[in-house]
């Protein structure tokens, strides 16, 4: 009788896959969380880029390169700090836009090693006017 249930392998697959999910769901939403993080990292160095490129070219004022930044992230859900800074007062001629942001999903992935806070620094020269 007890020959007849160790040959039996009905069971086994669903055994199986019960020991395998765990380990897939986490790889799966590992690659979606790791895709959101650089999708929002690359947003903020394009907004990032924008702004000080309309500092050092356009001559635009520090407030208005901030808000235009701001504006540029404002698909995204998280909260950004947007500081834009005109060196020029300082002997250098350069401008620095400073994006930072809390990664949202840092913490839901315990086993994955996150960035809590992620920032984007942009470094342009100004051009001198005519």
């Amino acid at each position: 009788m007890l020959e007849r249930f160790a040959k039996e392998e009905n069971g086994a697959i669903l055994v199986e896959f019960g020991l395998v999910l765990p380990f897939l769901l986490l790889v799966f939403f590992g690659i979606i969380g790791w895709g959101y993080t650089l999708s929002l990292t690359n947003h903020k160095f394009d907004a990032a880029r924008q702004a000080a490129r309309e500092m050092a070219v356009n001559s635009s004022k520090e407030t208005q390169a901030a808000n235009n930044a701001r504006a540029a992230l404002g698909v995204w859900p998280e909260t950004f700090i947007v500081v834009a800074e005109d060196n020029t007062t300082t002997g250098t001629d350069d401008v620095v836009v400073t994006i930072t942001a809390p990664n949202a999903l840092a913490g839901i992935y315990t086993l994955i090693p996150m960035v809590p806070t992620l920032s984007a620094e942009v470094v342009m020269r100004k051009e001198q006017q005519p």
